[in-house]
């Protein structure tokens, strides 16, 4: 009878460096010293890589980085994106290709396509959205204080975007307004019912 008590096969470093991708399974299965060799390794040299070689160690040491640090890589590539599109924007005064970006950035044209695409999905994105919907109040308050200074725009914004007025039921007319220099009429029109 054959002994099944022989245990896992233990990788070493050489035959884990030969996988295109590397498993947590495989991972574990590693002496401890061979374990800190290939993280240390794998940290060492995804500094220097960009483009498709970038795309290609992060694929296969995927399953290792912690899911905290793909966030982080997400952003990172985020950061990157919007920064070069950014700067082009400002010196060439255009939306900068793909290929600009790829040069701009280090990243694959693959992840650039990829990001942009799954941009709005993003938790990430999501996350933006939150913040800046907490700070509707902020504005608001800002508009409120311009209306009480008989700003005619800010009077009419606070008041539609707190809905005590819409669109089809204000009637403004602005009596000869020439840099503020004439008192601003506002009339509020009831709707009238064509009951008559």
């Amino acid at each position: 009878m054959k002994n099944n008590n022989q245990g896992l096969h233990k990788y070493t470093l050489s035959e884990i460096l030969k996988q295109d991708i590397i498993t947590k399974e495989q991972y574990f299965q590693m002496t401890e010293e061979d374990q800190h060799e290939l993280l240390r390794i794998a940290n060492q040299y995804q500094q220097d890589l960009k483009g498709t070689a970038r795309d290609e160690h992060y694929k296969k040491f995927w399953e290792l980085i912690p899911k905290d640090n793909r966030s982080s890589l997400w952003e990172s590539n985020h950061v990157r994106i919007i920064n070069s599109i950014h700067k082009d924007l400002i010196d060439h005064g255009s939306m900068p290709t793909v290929t600009r970006l790829q040069e701009l950035t280090g990243i694959s044209r693959k992840t650039i396509y990829k990001h942009l695409k799954e941009y709005k999905q993003s938790e990430f994105y999501q996350n933006i959205k939150d913040e800046f919907q907490m700070l509707h109040s902020q504005v608001l308050k800002v508009v409120y204080r311009m209306a009480m200074r008989e700003d005619i725009r800010a009077c009419k914004l606070f008041l539609e975007v707190t809905g005590d007025i819409n669109k089809s039921n204000i009637g403004t007319y602005i009596d000869k307004q020439q840099n503020n220099s004439t008192p601003i009429v506002v009339q509020i029109v009831q709707p009238q019912n064509n009951e008559d």
